[in-house]
């Protein structure tokens, strides 16, 4: 692997390594969309049309990437030391034994930004929080029927050091995965877990060791409103963002209800 990483300079090369290297229903599992992917490739036509315009007239002897997010950092943490933020999706360690610890190191030794997932395959207790993601993680909440169960996880994730809610709000039903479909990828690999689901709210949706998504629509609530979000939110005391938002009256919504940011997709 060492010698495979010094040759990998763009994400395209990382993504043909990972397809080398993963087993074919976890690649799948992370690199499709659902149904014929028409989200993901939109996303991705978006994405690849945005640049950045450069300045002139300044000094470039010493750039300065920092940036800083005031309605998501509390006060007396440093300004985000590189603008790039690992988002939160789940089960990272079907790609990696190292896990969700180990994107948490990764992202502290470049200055990013870190958010861990409701869903994650480690702990949120287990997850180091180094001084550089100080002020910079923050954790992504499932909303669920059982809103106990949500808020105890949430306040666990506070209580760690996370200083922000990523809240999804596009999973009320999820979409059908056709690559899942072929490959008959239902349910985690023996020995992981969503490891934040403690015992005592397991009896919300089953077995936490796997088929989560197949009982989405028994723990996911359906009926979610922006009060229902508000409220979870003040419930935790903490600033959230939405992630999942495509129309642009979402967006509105969202910033009425005092949301501190967005995000697309």
């Amino acid at each position: 692997l060492p010698f495979l990483l010094s040759r990998l300079f763009t994400v395209d090369d990382f993504e043909r390594a990972a397809k080398l290297i993963l087993p074919p229903s976890v690649y799948d599992y992370a690199s499709s969309g659902a149904d014929p992917s028409h989200t993901l490739l939109e996303n991705t036509s978006l994405f690849s049309s945005l640049a950045i315009v450069p300045r002139v007239h300044a000094s470039s002897n010493t750039p300065c990437p920092k940036t800083s997010l005031p309605s998501l950092t509390p006060p007396g943490a440093p300004p985000l030391a590189f603008p790039l933020l690992i988002s939160p999706f789940g089960v990272h360690k079907l790609a990696h034994p190292d896990g969700e610890p180990g994107s948490a190191l990764a992202a502290a030794a470049v200055g990013a930004g870190f958010a861990l997932s409701q869903h994650s395959t480690t702990r949120i207790e287990e997850v180091p929080l180094p001084e550089g993601l100080r002020g910079h993680a923050w954790f992504q909440s499932y909303i669920l029927k059982d809103r106990e169960v949500s808020l105890r996880i949430a306040r666990r994730a506070k209580a760690h050091g996370y200083t922000a809610l990523v809240i999804t709000v596009d999973s009320p039903v999820f979409g059908f995965r056709a690559g899942d479909a072929r490959n008959r990828f239902a349910a985690l690999p023996d020995g992981l877990t969503y490891a934040n689901y403690d015992r005592d709210a397991i009896d919300a949706f089953g077995d936490r060791s796997g088929g989560l998504d197949d009982q989405i629509s028994r723990i996911f609530d359906a009926s979610l409103r922006i009060s229902d979000i508000t409220a979870f939110a003040a419930a935790v005391g903490l600033p959230f963002l939405l992630k999942g938002l495509l129309h642009p009256a979402d967006v509105l919504t969202a910033a009425r209800a005092g949301a501190a940011g967005v995000i697309l997709g």
